[in-house]
């Protein structure tokens, strides 16, 4: 599966980092993997290039193109259900609750 861009300010710094996820399932369960850039711009160039690659290989595979963070989230937990999984979907839906939700 293919994330969005999307961005994050990690701690310690005061700028946005954009990123998109890379994620894949097999015999060995789920892995993901976050690819980031401090640029948007290059990040969606990069995320692109990886989609372009993904359909011209040779061996028959799925992709799934996500637009929206937790929906792709809920979608991982519900093909490969593990602690990982659930523990992203609940990050990503934490970060969504506005301040009075979260109390």
């Amino acid at each position: 599966m293919l994330g969005p861009v999307v961005w994050q300010i990690p701690a310690g710094n005061d700028r946005r980092q954009w990123y998109f996820v890379v994620g894949s399932g097999g015999p060995d369960g789920f892995r993901c993997d976050q690819i980031a850039f401090e640029d948007e711009d290059l990040a969606t160039k990069i995320r692109a290039a990886i989609q372009l690659r993904m359909w011209q290989l040779e061996k028959p595979i799925v992709v799934h193109d996500f637009e929206d963070e937790l929906e792709m989230a809920k979608w991982c937990e519900n093909i490969w259900p593990s602690v990982k999984t659930t523990d992203i979907r609940r990050s990503i839906e934490a970060e969504r609750k506005t301040p009075a939700e979260a109390r």
